[in-house]
């Protein structure tokens, strides 16, 4: 049985998938003051989002097959913790989603058109239009294609822990765990990705 999990087909094909790095870590690199905000990474959401589209894209051409979102201490009830409305905050974890879609996609266009025609394939690997024709990423998604010997990357979506939308260091600890039921961490949860679900999938897109 073929599997429709886009990173099992990663590692179906390739043994070892490259993971982005620290988003935090190059904002600060890149000047961005971080302190003072509950919201991390996530502040560039409102303050400047095509830096993190960009962030994601460098990422993307310094190797990696996956970049992960700014939401890992996104959510509904952290945002509102920052003055900002449900609806709002439902809008800046979609708007994460899609800078990192769009990273990708740019990054991807790039490579195609800079490989795809100019570079012989690699041993085994039909060109890029040769792929097509057979049927392979035949779904639109363009999931299985490689280029240059290259797949085309994912995202994947960062959710971080129950704990980082405190900002007490919790998510380290756990020590939320003894005040915070199953239950309310399920819906903290299926709260925080509802906005991305619907059409997306979970997991690496």
């Amino acid at each position: 049985m073929v599997s429709t999990d886009p990173l099992s087909q990663l590692l179906e094909q390739q043994p070892v998938v490259i993971l982005d790095g620290a988003l935090g870590t190059e904002l600060e690199r890149r000047g961005v003051v971080l302190t003072g905000t509950k919201l991390w990474s996530a502040q560039l959401l409102i303050d400047n989002p095509d830096l993190l589209r960009q962030i994601h894209e460098d990422y993307y051409k310094s190797g990696a097959d996956v970049v992960t979102t700014a939401t890992y201490q996104a959510s509904q009830a952290g945002f509102q913790s920052a003055g900002i409305s449900w609806e709002d905050a439902a809008r800046y974890i979609r708007l994460a989603v899609d800078l990192a879609v769009a990273a990708r996609d740019a990054f991807w266009a790039q490579h195609v058109a800079t490989h795809g025609s100019q570079a012989a394939p690699a041993a085994g690997e039909l060109t890029p239009q040769s792929q097509l024709a057979a049927g392979v990423g035949s779904d639109g998604s363009g999931r299985g294609v490689v280029v240059a010997g290259r797949q085309r990357p994912l995202v994947g979506f960062s959710s971080g822990s129950y704990g980082a939308s405190l900002c007490d260091g919790s998510e380290f600890s756990g020590g939320y765990g003894a005040t915070t039921t199953v239950g309310e961490l399920a819906e903290y949860h299926r709260q925080r990705l509802e906005p991305v679900a619907g059409g997306l999938g979970l997991g690496p897109l």
